[in-house]
């Protein structure tokens, strides 16, 4: 049901309104009790395990906020740190629309704070943009560090929340150019691979940049790599003011575009070939070749939360291609916004989740519609209303209600003997 979805949605959205921060036990205690639950037969047809789904939907929700934040807990600057000799490892390299470039670091050594204490990343913007400098690369500078910031009003966007759950617990500014260091320790497996596909992405963005210089390549780069530090604040401003600036930031639309051109052009190269069209089954193989060009423009792209989102949606609607059995569209559909909250619980909390799916509001108002014809149905007689493993409502006759309703079909009447005597004289 579509509705169990916007409930755990609900459970996250509660997480982040409470005044307290609670306890691991505390948030995990409902998902137990949910677990065992379903564990023992709960599934019922009446309005109290409708009720208690709906309960624990919402505590599943809260429970995936609280380990989504134990997960990427970290320490946090508490005062301004004058001079401070930073030592880490590259991970990020962002370009800025005027001179200079931002850095994350994952930061080995900052001044004399101990481990305990210490930021796990810090952002820091230098004066110049070396080109030497790679991602993963080891690198020592002096900083000026300070908190991430407030919101400046109520209700304003949140970048100290936002670094919090990056990981970056410092921002700041050098004081010295970054200089490497030769004889660091190797980086991190993890931290290796992912610099491999950051520099994959400076490479993309540097080629664009030779061939198409200035703002007509800082947007081609916006829109291949996700890079928008090019661009200036008067291009941001038009777009902005033109409405449409989400044009600029990779989504479903331009991943649907990919997937579908990679889909389409694969199908119709394979399909030249009588001798591979005939025998073997050249839709699925185009398919699984759009889920993997979806993945690979997901990593270059930077992997947020928007673009997460529509690579599920892509390997959710191209996975019943690849597979024999049958999948329902709308069970497709109303996967996508459960497995997006999965690694991004804070998502629901942003403007990324606010009516960005037309789909999924039409499932959940279909949802509301079949709730509203069973408690119609309900009064006229007996009719079982079960909760499915996956969460969906089943219901086990159709009855003659559903055609009092205007968006519902009349239920089929099975013709009787005398219809069909009647039928055969007038054929006569």
């Amino acid at each position: 049901m579509a509705g169990c979805r916007c409930l755990v949605a609900v459970g996250i959205a509660l997480y982040f309104a409470l005044p307290r921060e609670p306890s691991v036990l505390t948030a995990l205690v409902p998902l137990v009790t949910m677990v065992a639950w379903r564990a023992a037969g709960g599934a019922r047809a009446t309005l109290t395990t409708l009720l208690i789904a709906a309960l624990l939907a919402a505590a599943l929700g809260l429970a995936l906020a609280k380990l989504r934040v134990e997960w990427v807990r970290a320490p946090v600057l508490t005062k301004q740190l004058n001079a401070a000799e930073v030592r880490g490892y590259i991970e990020l390299i962002e370009r800025r629309p005027r001179r200079g470039q931002r850095l994350t670091l994952r930061v080995t050594s900052l001044g004399d704070l101990p481990e305990a204490t210490r930021p796990a990343r810090v952002r820091v913007t230098t004066n110049r943009a070396l080109s030497r400098l790679q991602p993963g690369s080891a690198v020592r500078l002096w900083a000026t560090l300070m908190p991430p910031s407030e919101p400046a009003l109520p209700g304003d966007y949140d970048f100290g929340r936002q670094a919090w759950f990056a990981g970056i617990g410092a921002v700041g500014y050098s004081l010295s150019a970054p200089t490497i260091e030769a004889g660091a320790p190797e980086a991190p497996t993890d931290l290796r691979l992912w610099a491999a596909v950051q520099r994959v992405r400076q490479a993309i963005g540097a080629r664009i940049a030779a061939a198409l210089p200035g703002e007509t390549g800082a947007i081609a780069t916006a829109l291949i790599t996700g890079e928008r530090g090019g661009i200036s604040d008067a291009t941001t401003d038009a777009f902005r003011d033109s409405g449409i600036l989400h044009i600029l930031s990779i989504s479903g639309f331009h991943m649907a575009i990919m997937a579908g051109s990679v889909f389409f052009l694969v199908r119709l190269a394979l399909a030249a070939f009588p001798s591979i069209a005939l025998v073997y089954p050249i839709k699925k193989w185009a398919a699984a070749a759009a889920m993997l060009a979806a993945f690979a423009y997901l990593l270059i792209s930077g992997a947020a939360f928007a673009t997460v989102r529509s690579t599920i949606m892509i390997a959710i609607m191209s996975w019943p291609c690849c597979s024999t059995g049958r999948r329902s569209p709308r069970a497709m559909l109303s996967w996508r916004r459960r497995s997006s909250f999965s690694p991004f619980p804070r998502a629901c909390s942003t403007s990324a989740c606010r009516c960005r799916s037309p789909q999924c509001a039409l499932v959940t108002v279909y949802e509301a519609l079949r709730v509203v014809d069973f408690f119609a149905a309900r009064r006229q007689g007996t009719h079982a209303l079960y909760i499915e493993a996956d969460g969906n409502l089943r219901t086990e006759t159709v009855t003659a209600a559903r055609g009092a309703r205007p968006w519902s079909m009349p239920a089929p009447v099975k013709p009787t003997e005398a219809d069909d005597a009647r039928r055969t004289v007038d054929l006569q």
